[in-house]
């Protein structure tokens, strides 16, 4: 599937707006963001992969719909505590966004696998942007990989991309222009200044 620019901006954006809902409507206030308690208020049960084996060898995630309507996220929980958050932030994803299943072979439905899809960069930008959220890094001024992986307890591929996309907003001094990042910002702030004044 081809995606324009419009278009682009347009799953980027709704991706963006998703995350800064999802940490109001959870009322989520601190850093790292604890991804099992965001899972749990929609009701999504999380599942290490070892308990039920249904992720292809290369596939670190998955979500499942079951025939009574229960969303399952599945995640391969061999992988690193980093890469298994954002595994399963990702795959909220593809809930929150509303993105298309596809039945499979066991009578569940669950989420294209391909990379190229445009749903699957979507979710990558929810999962960033919930996990890291920019205007609580700029709050607290962090803007190097190795800080925001510390704070965010996200792989250090991860952090580089939001370090990368940080520099960006810096050079462009694109904080707090939404309503919906203020709030988001408002709602970190105590645990923000509570973070700078502590000694070293």
């Amino acid at each position: 599937m081809e995606v324009n620019i419009i278009d682009s901006y347009k799953l980027y954006k709704d991706a963006r707006d998703a995350s800064w809902n999802c940490l109001i409507r959870t009322n989520t206030t601190t850093m790292p963001v604890k991804v099992l308690k965001v899972a749990a208020f929609y009701g999504i049960k999380v599942v290490k992969n070892s308990s039920i084996q249904v992720l292809d060898p290369k596939i670190s995630g998955c979500t499942l719909l079951d025939s009574a309507g229960n969303w399952q996220i599945v995640y391969r929980d061999e992988e690193v505590r980093g890469r298994t958050r954002f595994t399963v932030a990702h795959e909220l994803g593809h809930i929150l966004l509303g993105h298309e299943l596809a039945p499979d072979k066991s009578g569940h439905f669950r989420t294209a696998s391909d990379r190229r899809e445009p749903a699957e960069t979507q979710a990558d930008e929810f999962a960033a942007r919930l996990l890291a959220p920019a205007c609580v890094l700029w709050g607290l001024e962090a803007y190097e990989p190795e800080e925001i992986a510390r704070i965010c307890d996200i792989s250090a591929e991860a952090a580089g991309y939001r370090a990368k996309r940080m520099k960006e907003l810096r050079g462009r001094g694109k904080f707090l222009t939404s309503p919906l990042e203020r709030q988001v910002f408002e709602a970190f702030k105590p645990w923000i200044e509570q973070q700078k004044s502590r000694p070293g």
